[in-house]
């Protein structure tokens, strides 16, 4: 209806991955939106999910980065204020990362994303619809990792996560 109301979502997700070849891997995960708040109104728990794919254009070879292309498709839906709240969203991204010593890896991220939000009878969308991450993987013993990366730009983000693999 024309109004800009500032969202915020807090979530939670598990997700996996499948490498469908040494370059090609599917990714999907489902979660919790533990909360957050559209305007004044606060959003209930609700449920998230997400499926996309990602593609290793580039693997790293000397001072040139890995880079990888990604599509993923996401769904968030919860109630808020007695109503039901879904926000959708279809997101690209381009990653470079820079793998040191074997063990650690900053990189960035840029992403264009967007999809429709529903509330109330009234369809919206995201104010920004791009994000610039910058972030570090950092590899374990044992097959796990850890990541952290944030968003200042454009549609603000932080996130942070554990990884393992088999």
């Amino acid at each position: 209806n024309g109004s800009k109301l500032p969202l915020t979502e807090q979530t939670l997700s598990v997700s996996a991955g499948y490498p469908l070849s040494p370059r090609l891997t599917l990714v999907g995960g489902i979660g919790a939106l533990l909360g957050g708040h559209l305007g004044g109104a606060s959003l209930s728990p609700g449920a998230v999910a997400f499926a996309g794919a990602s593609y290793r254009a580039l693997a790293p070879s000397g001072a040139a980065p890995l880079v990888a292309l990604a599509v993923t498709a996401a769904v968030a839906q919860a109630s808020l204020a007695g109503d039901s709240f879904t926000s959708t969203d279809l997101k690209l991204a381009v990653t470079a990362a820079w793998p040191l010593a074997g063990t650690v890896a900053p990189y960035v991220s840029a992403t264009a994303f967007g999809g429709p939000i529903f509330y109330r009878g009234s369809i919206g969308g995201d104010r920004y619809h791009y994000q610039v991450f910058a972030g570090v993987a950092v590899a374990l013993p044992r097959g796990f990792d850890l990541f952290i990366e944030g968003s200042p730009v454009g549609a603000r983000a932080l996130s942070g996560g554990i990884g393992f693999t088999l």
